[in-house]
């Protein structure tokens, strides 16, 4: 069996249901992400977690309006109060996604137009896969943030609505605030 290339644990249920979705080819998306939810709910790569906590506070978002969106961060924290520090590679196919998704004014673009930035997304997503070598705790942060961020991308590659390029807008917002 081969190890997960997010958390090098052999058996990672989160890649296993990405590639239920990869192997879908997203002809039935919603099924597949329905899927990779369970999965990742179910059978999590131990990354447990009781909430977000905010990256100032500590405190919990429960009240805050992003507290719906950032829900699936599961138990993300800083680093005693730091930004997780990510390898060349993982900053620089951050840097790509994050300017494909913001090169244009979302609420311009057409249905089509955001299907097409969540397809580029999902293959900004791959290349991060294939290329990450980081282990350890800043790797197991980032593998909590892209349990929830993956299923965002497939969602907006599926759907190309408004609401689903928010929900990835704001895994950007959350990716600034606990990586570097």
């Amino acid at each position: 069996m081969s190890e997960c290339a997010l958390s090098n644990k052999a058996d990672c249920n989160a890649c296993a249901a990405w590639m239920v979705v990869e192997s879908l080819n997203m002809k039935n998306a919603f099924f597949a992400m329905s899927l990779f939810g369970i999965g990742t709910a179910l059978l999590s790569c131990n990354m447990g977690g009781a909430g977000v906590s905010s990256p100032d506070t500590g405190d919990s978002f429960a009240h805050s309006s992003q507290a719906d969106s950032l829900a699936e961060l599961h138990g993300l924290t800083l680093n005693q109060g730091a930004r997780w520090q990510l390898d060349e590679h993982l900053r620089t196919t951050f840097v790509k996604m994050e300017a494909s998704f913001s090169s244009s004014n979302l609420a311009d673009l057409s249905q089509p137009e955001l299907k097409e930035i969540g397809g580029e997304l999902q293959q900004g997503i791959q290349e991060l896969i294939q290329g990450c070598t980081m282990v350890g705790e800043a790797h197991d942060q980032l593998h909590g943030f892209l349990t929830g961020y993956i299923p965002a991308v497939a969602s907006l590659s599926a759907s190309g609505l408004k609401s689903d390029a928010d929900r990835v807008g704001h895994y950007f917002e959350a990716y600034h605030q606990y990586f570097e």
